[in-house]
């Protein structure tokens, strides 16, 4: 197997056009075009209406996504992120991963049930078929080996066939696709018959028509055998027949075919052959071709919907208020892990005593623990501030203040303790400010560290204060954006540490 992965490793860039998916498009009204576009940064999953208006990204900035796949039904669409298969809901977000391990998978297509997807697997050279949930293994469906490899594959809307290209370099250094067949198998990859075989052409991304009964694809000469050239498109029957030829542009490369979900049109991708290219529409006779999008970035890979309009998701669910977060802190303990007794009913739970305390460094005053009087209280407070919107200053922050008193040395309770304690905040936050990308969820919880100077007292008999005030912007800037809708969950209890990393007090709750 690594011989094999070395191989598609060192060709993978000559494969580009090989590979480009072209998925089937289910019967229906003629819906959105799913496509993908690097305008925003790296490649994202766009979304146009079928003339090319309202066009909208549903991935998120920052990553890099290809290969859009409308589901049958519903509005899932299935896309590729760094060699492995993803769903999303393109209304609502939210994603699941299909693949995972030592793949490298391309190009997936739906079954008609959207129960199963199949996929180019670069590592085997093959098409594969995996559950949609991604919870089974995959299986191969054909079964070749280098200088051969099959790929962009397809399935038809009835779901008793999928189409793919097959193609064979006849071992040569120079990449030559001497043959590049079209090939329809059952989803078992049995009944294997050849659509197209006419040498010196290199055939690919092959789409089911809605109704099955045909297969556009694109064709583009084998430099070994032919003059060089971009690719046109064609249509083959699937009950077999001749090849038609659609478009004849000598300077246009074409590809990525797809149908209208009413069969009256076919998308696809054309400009230059190895440079940026567009989205266009054209009747399914080749006529009336329309270019739909135009920005300098690369669009390719379009694939037809054929359920209602997915529209934008420009908010989220907020409440109507929650401005501030009072927690009353307590000394922190360690769980217990080797008990010496019982607790007693209702909670007939192992338990440790005597408790121990979290902090090695430091501790309060409590008249059983050390002898001195129970002076301590302790609160963190967290306070959005929205600004002023009357002013030109962002002044929206949040506001933290953290104060613990009666602070004495573990080792030494008569002493105050005047080092160093340190609050952490995680939180998790969704917004739609201006620092952080608009309208998005931070995937892991973001931890906000400052320090808080534990000042020794006048009066021998209180400990030392631990105290600061401070805000968010002070510790990241530019964090929030005034008018700049955000929300906070926190990820973690409110923690005061010790100057050495100990727990030294959390929020919770006194029972006197």
């Amino acid at each position: 197997m690594t011989v094999r992965r070395f191989a598609v490793a060192a060709v993978v860039g000559s494969l580009v056009f090989v590979v480009a998916p072209a998925q089937a498009t289910f019967p229906g009204p003629n819906g959105q075009i799913a496509f993908n576009s690097p305008r925003a940064g790296d490649a994202d999953i766009w979304l146009m209406d079928p003339d090319g208006s309202d066009q909208f990204s549903i991935t998120p900035p920052g990553t890099h996504e290809t290969d859009p796949a409308w589901a049958p039904q519903g509005q899932d669409i299935a896309f590729v992120r760094g060699e492995h298969l993803f769903v999303t809901d393109a209304q609502r977000g939210g994603e699941r991963q299909i693949t995972h391990g030592e793949f490298s998978a391309f190009a997936p297509a739906w079954s008609a049930d959207a129960s199963e997807l199949a996929f180019w697997d670069s590592f085997d050279f093959a098409v594969s078929v995996i559950d949609s949930d991604g919870q089974g293994p995959a299986r191969n469906i054909s079964d070749v080996s280098p200088p051969q490899f099959d790929g962009a594959p397809d399935w038809s809307p009835a779901g008793d066939q999928i189409v793919f290209s097959r193609h064979d370099s006849g071992g040569s250094r120079d990449i030559c696709w001497h043959i590049g067949n079209i090939t329809l198998v059952d989803p078992e990859g049995n009944a294997e018959t050849t659509l197209t075989s006419d040498t010196g052409w290199t055939d690919s991304n092959p789409s089911f028509s809605p109704d099955g009964g045909t297969v556009v694809f694109a064709r583009k000469p084998d430099p070994c055998m032919r003059p060089p050239g971009p690719a046109d498109l064609y249509t083959v029957p699937t009950a077999g027949g001749p090849v038609t030829q659609l478009t004849n542009t000598p300077d246009v490369h074409e590809d990525s075919p797809v149908w209208s979900p009413d069969g009256e049109k076919i998308a696809f991708a054309a400009g230059p052959e190895r440079e940026s290219k567009d989205i266009y529409v054209m009747n399914a006779d080749g006529s009336a071709r329309e270019q739909l999008t135009t920005d300098p970035g690369d669009d390719r890979n379009p694939n037809w919907h054929s359920g209602p309009a997915v529209t934008r998701v420009s908010g989220y669910p907020r409440p109507k208020s929650a401005r501030r977060v009072s927690v009353p802190l307590v000394p922190a303990f360690a769980q217990c892990a080797a008990p010496n007794r019982t607790h007693g009913p209702p909670l007939a739970f192992d338990s440790c005593h005597p408790p121990r305390q979290a902090s090695s460094e430091a501790t309060v005053g409590t008249p059983d623990a050390n002898g001195f009087p129970p002076q301590s209280t302790g609160r963190v407070q967290i306070t959005a501030v929205p600004g002023d919107p009357s002013t030109t200053l962002d002044e929206a922050d949040v506001r933290i203040k953290v104060r613990l008193t009666d602070v004495r040395r573990a080792d030494e309770p008569a002493a105050d303790y005047s080092a160093y304690a340190y609050m952490q905040l995680r939180m998790q936050m969704t917004d739609g400010s201006g620092c952080c990308r608009s309208d998005t969820t931070l995937r892991d919880p973001v931890p906000l560290y400052y320090e808080v100077p534990c000042v020794a007292t006048a009066d021998p008999a209180i400990g030392a204060t631990c105290a600061v005030t401070t805000s968010a912007e002070a510790l990241i800037p530019e964090l929030l954006q005034e008018r700049k809708r955000t929300v906070w969950e926190m990820a973690e209890p409110v923690r005061l540490y010790d100057e050495a990393g100990g727990v030294l007090a959390t929020q919770g709750v006194f029972v006197p």
